[in-house]
């Protein structure tokens, strides 16, 4: 019957044309074979078509179908695109990080490294090696699936050694050594001079063994403190019958 062929209308519109763009539909007819398609923009992602009553009709951006009713109304949903942030450290041994997540384009997301004991941060580099951030707390905005390495090396340190006065004694060991490796210093005192103890630069006593050996934890300066060996003078008499003598003691 004509009713069964009479003219018809679809009309396809987008939830929001900021995600996505419809094309198809318009005037047709009956029983006719209609074709609508949804285009998402950037950074989005097409869900499914909803009719006017919201049920969904079909999850195929391009949707053929045919017209049963002389007004048809599709809506093509959108939704943003969830991107991966993930993060590694170059070796585990030397820090953690944190941050990893999923988010949609234009979230700002932060990520953070934190070195070990004896180990510094270095970076923040991408996929490609390429540094990023040389912050070890690193905001950006996601732009896609987003892959970032920390990279963390191992500190070195300087020992210096001296002695308090170079005419009282020697030292030996010092050396610049990687972070958790320890040194020993040894001070050796000249004739007629005694090693006392071993100080940091501040003068604060660190140890009274003539080989020190410790961890450093910084750039550091221990000084050797020798003295004069002191030297006991006793006098004494043949005979007291004779006379006595003064003078005796430790100088």
């Amino acid at each position: 019957s004509a009713d069964d062929y009479g003219p018809a209308n679809v009309t396809a519109v987008s939830v929001n044309e900021a995600y996505g763009t419809v094309t198809g539909g318009g005037a047709c007819t009956l029983g006719d074979s209609v074709s609508v398609t949804a285009a998402a923009q950037p950074h989005y992602a097409f869900v499914e078509w909803q009719d006017a009553s919201g049920a969904a009709v079909s999850e195929e951006a391009s949707y053929t179908f045919t017209v049963l009713s002389r007004e048809v109304s599709l809506k093509a949903v959108f939704e943003a695109v969830s991107y991966n942030v993930t993060v590694a450290a170059n070796d585990d041994t030397m820090g953690t990080v944190s941050g990893a997540t999923s988010a949609v384009f234009g979230t700002e997301v932060t990520v953070s490294a934190t070195a070990n004991k004896y180990h510094s941060f270095v970076a923040w580099k991408d996929a490609e090696g390429t540094t990023v951030s040389e912050s070890a707390e690193y905001t950006f905005s996601v732009a896609g699936n987003t892959s970032l390495t920390a990279e963390f090396a191992r500190d070195s340190y300087t020992v210096t050694a001296t002695a308090n006065d170079a005419a009282y004694g020697t030292v030996s060991g010092a050396a610049t050594v990687q972070g958790g490796d320890s040194v020993t210093l040894t001070a050796t005192a000249n004739s007629g001079y005694t090693f006392v103890r071993w100080e940091d630069a501040s003068g604060n006593s660190l140890s009274a063994s003539a080989e020190y050996t410790f961890v450093p934890e910084s750039d550091v300066t221990v000084v050797a403190v020798f003295s004069e060996t002191p030297v006991t003078i006793t006098v004494t008499v043949s005979d007291e019958a004779h006379g006595t003598v003064t003078g005796g003691g430790t100088y």
